[in-house]
């Protein structure tokens, strides 16, 4: 792992100032995991429309909504296989889903 991809958003990361500057939906990103993005849109903020973004741990997690909904751990990602055009068949395509989205979406080829 690299940097902060292993650790949730740290909780002196206060966005207040966004909030306060916009009335429309916001859209954060940056360390987020399953349990700081429910926490975030079910407590923090359930007054605001907010979306947690995800991008590296989408290359990495088939089925990451089913994931965040479920509290699930993240698969870790392999950021040393990102932008490698000549590798496309390792590091983006050969995660695995989790054994529970399996169980419950058996028509998904793993």
């Amino acid at each position: 792992m690299h940097g902060f991809s292993d650790i949730e958003v740290p909780e002196t990361e206060n966005l207040d100032f966004a909030f306060g500057l916009w009335d429309g939906p916001i859209l954060l990103a940056g360390g987020h995991r399953a349990g700081s993005a429910r926490r975030l849109v079910d407590e923090k903020r359930r007054d605001r429309d907010v979306v947690v973004v995800f991008g590296w741990y989408f290359i990495s997690n088939p089925g990451l909504p089913f994931r965040v909904r479920e509290g699930l751990e993240f698969a870790p990602y392999r950021r040393d296989l990102f932008y490698t055009p000549a590798s496309l068949e390792e590091g983006y395509t050969d995660y695995p889903f989790s054994p529970a989205f399996l169980s419950e979406s058996p028509a998904v080829q793993a």
